[in-house]
């Protein structure tokens, strides 16, 4: 009784974390932007593990293509969101991709190279998000209560972990990916983890992501908060941006009229 009990229970919190208007998947990589399969392929996949919303990463640029995808993700009844990585190992690099591209993509995520680069985009609001990669050691305390302050997302990839599995440097990853969880639920910064795939075989659904984030906060850990609550914070985030972008925005909540609403 104790046992079906507590699959019970644990159903019931898997259905409240999956009972979301829209999951997402904004790192994928397709031929295009580094990876092995076609966008159609990668967006086929999307829909059949039950995404509604994805990105294509790995663009360093705007690129005509985006406005390709996302009427082939219509198709497959998908949202998608236009995206650029910026990796810069100077702050004035990073200022100028900013300058640049800010106005015309729905997402920028940041890909620091050393703490003067990591902290400035932990500081400037027009980064979304930041990657996250374990090789380097100044994500910290100091770092993730800097994204929190200035609400920046964390971003996840679960690739790395993975692909570590069955290597000699499986540990050393798992930990840095138990401390990170540690610090994103310390200083509650927001977080959204991505699948990283490059390949439809990669892909993962999204109770599985989900259970693996149970997994490295141990699901009791303090601060634990249900991850539908991070991923309806990027898509409100995405659709401030889309707002941005359309001429519309003024303020949070305030934005200009359509012809429509004034009569």
């Amino acid at each position: 009784m104790k046992s079906i009990n507590y699959l019970y229970i644990n159903s019931m919190i898997f259905y409240w974390e999956c009972g979301m208007p829209k999951w997402c998947d904004i790192e994928l990589y397709n031929k295009d932007s580094g990876g092995i399969d076609s966008a159609e392929d990668m967006l086929e996949m999307a829909e059949f593990l039950g995404y509604r919303l994805v990105s294509f990463a790995g663009f360093r640029e705007w690129s005509p293509v985006f406005l390709e995808y996302k009427t082939l993700a219509s198709s497959y009844g998908l949202d998608y969101v236009s995206r650029i990585d910026i990796i810069g190992t100077t702050v004035s690099e990073i200022k100028f991709y900013l300058k640049k591209y800010r106005k015309k993509v729905e997402l920028i995520v940041a890909h620091p190279r050393n703490i003067q680069t990591a902290r400035f985009c932990a500081r400037d609001r027009r980064i979304d998000a930041i990657h996250f990669n374990y090789e380097y050691e100044f994500y910290d305390i100091t770092q993730l209560k800097l994204m929190y302050h200035n609400e920046k997302f964390i971003e996840l990839s679960i690739r790395p972990l993975l692909k570590s599995f069955y290597g000699k440097d499986f540990k050393k990853t798992l930990m840095a990916y138990v401390s990170i969880a540690k610090l994103i639920r310390i200083t509650n910064v927001s977080l959204i983890m991505t699948s990283g795939a490059t390949r439809k075989k990669e892909m993962k659904d999204p109770r599985s992501i989900l259970s693996l984030w149970r997994l490295l906060t141990n699901k009791n850990f303090i601060n634990y908060m249900p991850y539908r609550i991070y991923v309806e914070r990027i898509i409100n985030r995405i659709e401030q941006n889309r707002e941005k972008l359309s001429g519309r925005y003024i303020l949070p909540g305030v934005h200009l009229a359509d012809s429509h609403e004034e009569n």
